[in-house]
């Protein structure tokens, strides 16, 4: 039976245990990791071993920006950038959900495909340890034929994308699945708007975007303010009936010295 001390933030595992194999235990520590991109391990093992759905502890598991950035009190920029770089160092796997819809991740537990991992320094700590290590042939994945699966993408993101990448900048990896995530939890259109707000205020980075957001869903959006085209003196004059005439009259009748 659960002994409650968890509500009193301390520790017990009658309270719940998340199991870790021991192989990871043993290489984390191994790795040249940042803070964060450690807390982001972290945080993917308590999302999915720790997590039991329909009798079933959970392996892999969508996880948006918005709830990274959540867990782990850190902006969704920096939490992208570790994600980008653990993928790089081949410490987690994850699968693209497509339209917006974020990443499915997983940890890779092939460890000896870490970038960066010293193996032969973990076999000598496991062989310490009593630990037998066999060899394990990988076995092939399944064979699905000639068929590819297709995804039929929403103009309206593509337009988005396009849109970032020529007059923001560089549509990165990183920068599309914050813009994904944005998608997902704010809806096309507004984040459409927000990204022309941007530009309008030359605030050309994914933060004001993020910011702009944030301050539609916390005060409401209200009316927008539309871009006026730029207009000439003349056509500044002509508002007030009259004024461009009688102004063009006197120049034309002034002499010069």
């Amino acid at each position: 039976m659960p002994k409650g001390d968890i509500l009193k933030l301390k520790a017990d595992p009658e309270d719940g245990t998340a199991p870790i194999a021991r192989l990871f235990l043993d290489a984390l520590p191994l790795m040249r990791l940042s803070g964060l991109e450690l807390r982001c391990v972290l945080y993917l093992w308590r999302r999915t071993y720790g997590w039991f759905i329909n009798g079933t502890r959970l392996k892999e598991r969508p996880i948006t920006l918005a709830e990274w950035a959540d867990g782990l009190l850190a902006t969704r920029p920096r939490i992208s950038e570790a994600l980008t770089s653990l993928e790089a160092k081949k410490v987690y796997k994850r699968k693209d959900l497509g339209q917006g819809r974020g990443y499915i991740y997983e940890m890779n537990t092939h460890v000896d495909e870490w970038v960066g991992i010293d193996k032969a320094h973990l076999v000598e700590l496991l062989e310490i340890e009593g630990m037998v290590v066999p060899v394990v042939e990988k076995p092939n994945p399944p064979s699905v034929g000639n068929a590819v699966a297709t995804v039929e993408v929403d103009p309206k993101i593509t337009a988005i994308y396009k849109n970032f990448e020529n007059n923001i900048h560089c549509l990165t990896a990183r920068v599309k699945e914050i813009l994904e995530d944005f998608i997902k939890e704010y809806g096309v259109d507004w984040v459409t708007d927000a990204v022309e707000e941007s530009i309008r205020h030359n605030a050309r980075n994914v933060s004001y975007i993020e910011k702009i957001l944030e301050n539609w869903k916390a005060k409401g959006r209200g009316e927008q303010v539309k871009k006026q085209p730029a207009v000439s003196s003349e056509g500044v004059y002509r508002e007030a009936p009259g004024l461009y005439d009688k102004l063009r009259e006197i120049n034309q009748n002034v002499q010069p010295r």
